[in-house]
């Protein structure tokens, strides 16, 4: 994606997606695609299932994810919150 992002930057942007399972490694990747690759922000899920039988629900403002937001703020890019197909099921 990023290589077709370079042949019109006028028209075309990318954000890279993101597990957010490991936040420092999710901060890595997003430098990375921001300088490197030149995409403008990341695509993240809204939050992360967690628990034995994957019913819990993990968000993104505990500590564990300041790695993430600190490279956020470095960068000054955006984060785009994708919500989860399942969330969008029960509120129908």
């Amino acid at each position: 994606m990023a290589e077709e992002v370079k042949k019109n930057r006028k028209r075309f942007a990318g954000f890279c997606s993101l597990s957010m399972h490991r936040p420092a490694q999710a901060a890595q990747e997003l430098r990375r695609s921001v300088k490197e690759l030149g995409l403008v922000g990341a695509i993240v899920n809204d939050w992360q299932a967690t628990g034995t039988d994957g019913n819990g629900i993990l968000l993104y403002d505990t500590p564990d994810f300041d790695p993430f937001w600190e490279a956020v703020q470095e960068l000054d890019v955006p984060v785009y919150f994708h919500p989860k197909v399942d969330c969008i099921n029960d509120l129908n």
